[in-house]
């Protein structure tokens, strides 16, 4: 399903009032192209930047990070921010140790928030710029994997999930997103949020033509990449296993042109997605494009021990019939690696 959320568009509103590169007087040229509907969003929002809102938004990213963004699915749609679902003790402890502290803190953002939505009237904004979601996603739907995809990445993970949700996010810059799951009942439902891929083009009448989701090879690497997290995050996460995967934190190692990989959690769980990527497009018959994300990963000090495991995996799943059987395994055999 392809769509937009409420919710994350005003949590983006606020936040690009805290983060303006494009005002920076060395801001580049690409990240000019690359920012054009955030610099719409933030001139428009602007006289609302001393709210007491932005001061908290500020405030809880400090401590929470992106996940900040997170909070969106876990609050009935604004102005009336109740929640709705428990929130990860992770995104709590984040921000306070205390998870009753946190919750208040939050509940009491959300109601800033709140405010903010209301007297700026985003309503109207919202409104007024449906077109702009609509071609958003108009162009992610011409660009999605074909219908094969989906049952093929559970066969290879050994896991179904109940729903599978691709969100725009038009106003902010170039190839920023997050994936993640939410419990619902007795399965999950995946989530993935992506601003455009392109820089948008906007007409001489300051109309929206191309809202930058419009490429079929970034629509693939992000449903690749971005859900395969989906499949094996959560089972690293179970205790046992970060405890094996931390005792080997000494692998850690800066990747070049990769700032953002700054901790070995990170660069275990990058290399799984990238090896998962490479393998994917080989299996689905596409060993050009399998051949140029290896080259374009060629400074990744572990891809190649990352894609030979697997392959191995792929080759006993009558012994590991499903990827939270193969983590064990896939951590133990980083001790061969120095």
């Amino acid at each position: 399903m392809v769509g937009h959320n409420k919710n994350l568009e005003i949590l983006f509103t606020v936040y690009n009032q805290t983060w303006t590169p494009f005002l920076d007087n060395n801001a580049s040229n690409y990240m000019l192209e690359h920012t054009k509907l955030m610099q719409k969003n933030y001139h428009y929002f602007k006289k609302f930047k001393d709210h007491k809102a932005i001061q908290l938004t500020n405030n809880i990213l400090g401590r929470s990070g992106t996940d900040f963004f997170l909070l969106a699915f876990y609050y009935d749609t604004f102005p009336n921010p109740k929640r709705i679902r428990e929130i990860p003790l992770k995104i709590l402890k984040d921000i306070n140790p205390d998870s009753n502290l946190a919750l208040l803190e939050i509940d009491n953002l959300m109601n800033e928030i709140s405010d903010f939505f209301q007297e700026s009237d985003f309503e109207m904004y919202y409104q007024e710029n449906e077109y702009i979601y609509k071609k958003a996603k108009e162009e992610v739907y011409k660009n999605l994997p074909d219908e094969n995809f989906i049952p093929f990445m559970e066969r290879y993970f050994g896991h179904k999930k109940n729903s599978y949700h691709f969100i725009v996010v038009p106003f902010f810059k170039s190839h920023f997103g997050m994936a993640f799951q939410i419990k619902n009942k007795n399965d999950f439902d995946i989530y993935s949020f992506i601003s455009s891929f392109k820089p948008q083009i906007i007409n001489k009448n300051k109309i929206v033509e191309n809202v930058g989701f419009d490429s079929k090879k970034d629509v693939l690497n992000w449903v690749i990449h971005e859900y395969s997290h989906s499949f094996f995050t959560p089972i690293v996460n179970k205790p046992g296993n970060l405890e094996s995967l931390n005792r080997f934190e000494h692998l850690f190692k800066p990747i070049n042109n990769n700032p953002q990989i700054g901790d070995w959690y990170s660069m275990f769980g990058e290399h799984l997605a990238v090896a998962f990527e490479i393998r994917a497009a080989e299996l689905m018959g596409d060993k050009e494009g399998s051949k140029k994300l290896i080259d374009s990963h060629k400074d990744w000090h572990y891809l190649d021990h990352f894609l030979e495991k697997l392959k191995y995996y792929e080759l006993n799943r009558d012994q590991y019939e499903n990827i939270e059987k193969y983590i064990p395994y896939l951590i133990s055999s980083l001790k061969n690696l120095k």
